[in-house]
C-alpha cells in the first residue's frame, strides 16, 4: 500500500504544483467551490470556499 503523504519534514524537498482543478456543483450548493492541488512529489491537498464562487474561482485559475 502507498502512502499518501511523502516523509517529513519536507524541509529539503522542494515540491512544485503541477495542476490545480475546480468544481462547482451548481445543482446542490451555488455557492460552493472545491479545489484540488496537485504536486510533483505526489501530494495532493483539497480545500473549498463557500464565498464568492465566481471571484475564487477566477482567482485561482487566472492567478495561481
Amino acid at each position: 500500500m502507498k502512502d499518501h503523504l511523502p516523509p517529513v519534514p519536507l524541509d529539503n524537498i522542494t515540491v512544485t504544483i503541477t495542476s490545480i482543478e475546480t468544481s462547482r456543483p451548481l445543482d446542490i450548493f451555488p455557492n460552493l467551490v472545491l479545489c484540488r492541488v496537485h504536486t510533483d512529489q505526489g501530494i495532493v491537498g483539497c480545500g473549498e470556499s463557500y464565498y464568492l464562487p465566481e471571484a475564487i474561482e477566477a482567482i485561482i485559475h487566472e492567478w495561481a
